[in-house]
């Protein structure tokens, strides 16, 4: 069985989950992050995870560690093929952020062709999500894993 699963439903499996673990204080200033940007229908050359340039594959948003304030954006009504296992943390004030961007109503989908886990947030603190569950999301389809 092929998963599927959308930004949307992404973002609410990791708000559902609850996968907020213990951080640093809330007293500490909210980083500003930086924003990447995945179009897997784009021209590969030159991808730098910029909005003029995006990563076109989820492996080349699987090698970046994430921090405080971070946000990864896949590009609405496009499909990216494989899994993602993001790497870093966010923070309390400034947790890390999927979700999808670009105008339309088709919400961006991963695709997992077969893999149980199409995302899988291992020890990421602060994961979050800005959007409702959308369409495609099958069981298994996000998993959250926390060890010590």
């Amino acid at each position: 069985m092929r998963h599927r699963v959308t930004a949307a439903a992404l973002a609410a499996l990791t708000a559902a989950a609850g996968v907020t673990v213990a951080g640093q204080g809330a007293a500490q200033a909210a980083p500003t992050g930086r924003t990447f940007h995945v179009d897997c229908s784009a021209d590969p050359a030159g991808a730098t995870g910029s909005r003029q340039h995006p990563w076109t594959t989820l492996a080349e948003a699987g090698a970046r560690t994430y921090g405080p304030g971070d946000q990864l954006l896949f590009k609405r009504g496009t499909t990216c093929t494989g899994t993602l296992a993001p790497r870093g943390t966010g923070s309390a004030r400034a947790p890390f952020t999927i979700a999808d961007y670009g105008s339309g109503e088709a919400r961006a989908k991963l695709d997992g062709a077969g893999a149980h886990d199409v995302v899988l947030l291992s020890n990421m603190q602060y994961p979050t999500g800005t959007s409702g569950v959308g369409e495609g999301a099958g069981l298994g389809a996000c998993s959250c894993k926390a060890e010590d």
